[in-house]
C-alpha cells in the first residue's frame, strides 16, 4: 500500500533502525515519542528544500487596503452542516474546507471530507469595478451587518456575490446551488435538479420530541427520514447510522442550513472574518500614495517561494535566459512587500500535512530523515547511523531528480551585464 499517515512514516523509519513496528499513534513506547516528535519538524524542513511538485500550489495576492479584513475560521464544530467550500479551523489553528456534500462529524485531518486550505489569508471588500480571478474570496456586508465572504469559482468574474437567483423551472440546478423562492432560500440536494419546485417538506427533527412509528421529520441534512420504532428520542437521523430511522426520499431542496444569497459564479464559503490590524513597518501600505510599497499578506500554509514564471525566456543570449526580469519582491515576516499596485498570481511551496498527497520518493526521503533523527536515542549505533544517513542521502537525491525531471528546467532572470552588451 502507498504512504497513507504519519504512522506509515514512522514504521518505515523503525525499519530503517531495527526498531519494532508501532501500532498505533498513541502507543506508550520510546519510537513513538521520538518519531512523532520528530515527524512534523523534518517535514517542514524537507519541504523547504527543493520546489516539490506535490507542494507547488498557486494563489492570488491582492494588496492590503484599508478595507481589507484577516480570514479567521469558526473552529470545527462535530454537529454542524458544512456545504463544500466551507472553511474551518482545528484545535491546532490549522485552516480546513470542506470538499463534499453534507459534511457531518467528519473530522478534519482524518477524513477525505476535508482538504487543506491554501488560500488567501486577506479577504477585500467586493467591488463593482473589479473583476476576480477563480480563488479569490471577497466580502459583503450581510443584513444584520455581519461579513458574508464569496468564493469566486471563474476567472474575469464580474457577477454580484450577494445575489439571489430566482428559481427557474427551465434551468438545470447542480448540487448545492441556492435559489430564492416564495420568500426563502433553498439550496438544491440533486446534481441534476430540473422542474423541482422548492417546498417545504415535514418538520424538522427535533432532540427532545418523542417520535413514534413511521413519524415523518427532516434532518439535518435536508432528507426526509421515517421513525423505525417506538419512544424514538435523541437520536440525529443523519447520524443515527440506521439504528432508528429510515431515510425514505430524496428531497430536491433544502433550507438548511442558514443559507447567503448567491450568484452562481460565487460560492458562499460560510466562513469568518476578523478586523485587519496591521503592525507593518513605517512606510509600507495599506495608502500607496506618496510612493509608498504595498503589502501582500502571504497565503495560509505557506514555506517557501516557487519561481514566478520558470518557463519565460525560451531564448537564450550568451547562455542567460531572455524575457524575464528581476522584481522588487522582499519578504518580511508574513507579507511580501513590493511596489506592484494589482492582483499578483503567487506561486510557493505550501506545507502538505495530508501524507496521502506527498510523492512516495519524497515520503521514502522523509522516512529515512526521521530514522536518522531517531537512530541514537532507539539503538544507540553509530554504525546504524551512519547507514540511515547514506540512506537518506540517496532517497532525497533521487527524489530531487526525480522531481526536477517533472517540473524542467527554471529559466534564470536575464543577466544585466549580458542585456547591455547584446
Amino acid at each position: 500500500m502507498p504512504y497513507i499517515d504519519s504512522l506509515d512514516l514512522a514504521n518505515r523509519a523503525c525499519q530503517h533502525i531495527g526498531n519494532p513496528q508501532i501500532l498505533t499513534i498513541d502507543e506508550d513506547s520510546r519510537a513513538n515519542f521520538e518519531l512523532a516528535f520528530a515527524y512534523d519538524k523534518l517535514r517542514c524542513a524537507e519541504l523547504r528544500r527543493n520546489t516539490w511538485r506535490f507542494a507547488t500550489k498557486t494563489v492570488v495576492l491582492r494588496p492590503i487596503q484599508a478595507s481589507t479584513r484577516l480570514l479567521r475560521p469558526s473552529l470545527w464544530n462535530p454537529t454542524t452542516l458544512y456545504l463544500p467550500g466551507s472553511i474551518v479551523r482545528d484545535e491546532n489553528g490549522e485552516f480546513w474546507y470542506s470538499s463534499t456534500p453534507e459534511n457531518v462529524n467528519h473530522i478534519p485531518g482524518q477524513s477525505l471530507a476535508w482538504d487543506q486550505y491554501f488560500g488567501p489569508m486577506t479577504v477585500d471588500e467586493w467591488d463593482e469595478d473589479n473583476t476576480y480571478y477563480a480563488g479569490e474570496l471577497v466580502y459583503v456586508l450581510g443584513e444584520d451587518s455581519t461579513y458574508v465572504v464569496y468564493l469566486s469559482l471563474t476567472n474575469a468574474n464580474a457577477a454580484v456575490p450577494g445575489t439571489a437567483q430566482a428559481y427557474d423551472a427551465t434551468v438545470t440546478y447542480s448540487m448545492n446551488d441556492v435559489v430564492s423562492h416564495d420568500g426563502h432560500l433553498w439550496r438544491s440536494l440533486l446534481g441534476f435538479n430540473i422542474n423541482n419546485t422548492p417546498a417545504t417538506g415535514p418538520a424538522l427533527w427535533d432532540a427532545n420530541a418523542v417520535y413514534g412509528t413511521l413519524f415523518l421529520v427532516t434532518a439535518q441534512d435536508g432528507f426526509t427520514y421515517a421513525s423505525t420504532g417506538e419512544n424514538n428520542v435523541g437520536f440525529e437521523p443523519s447520524t443515527d447510522g440506521g439504528a432508528h430511522w429510515t431515510r425514505i426520499g430524496v428531497n430536491a431542496w433544502s433550507r438548511l442550513p442558514a443559507l447567503y444569497p448567491s450568484d452562481r459564479n460565487w460560492l458562499p464559503i460560510y466562513g469568518s472574518v476578523e478586523e485587519f490590524y496591521l503592525t507593518s513597518p513605517i512606510g509600507y501600505g495599506p495608502d500607496l500614495s506618496a510612493g509608498q510599497r504595498s503589502l501582500y499578506r502571504l497565503p495560509c500554509n505557506y514555506l517557501r517561494e516557487a519561481p514566478r514564471d520558470p518557463k519565460a525566456g525560451s531564448v537564450t543570449l550568451f547562455g542567460a535566459g531572455t524575457g524575464m526580469n528581476y522584481n522588487d519582491w522582499i519578504f518580511q515576516g508574513d507579507y511580501l512587500i513590493t511596489r506592484d499596485t494589482g492582483p499578483i498570481m503567487f506561486r510557493f511551496i505550501a506545507d502538505i500535512t495530508v501524507i496521502a498527497r506527498m510523492d512516495d520518493m519524497f515520503c521514502e526521503a522523509l522516512a529515512a530523515r526521521m530514522a536518522l533523527a531517531a537512530c541514537e536515542p532507539l539503538s544507540a549505533s553509530s554504525q546504524k547511523k551512519r547507514d540511515i544517513a547514506n540512506e537518506y542521502s540517496r532517497w532525497v537525491a533521487e527524489a530531487r531528480l526525480v522531481n526536477g525531471i517533472e517540473i524542467g528546467a527554471e529559466e534564470p532572470p536575464e543577466d544585466d551585464w549580458i542585456a547591455c552588451r547584446a
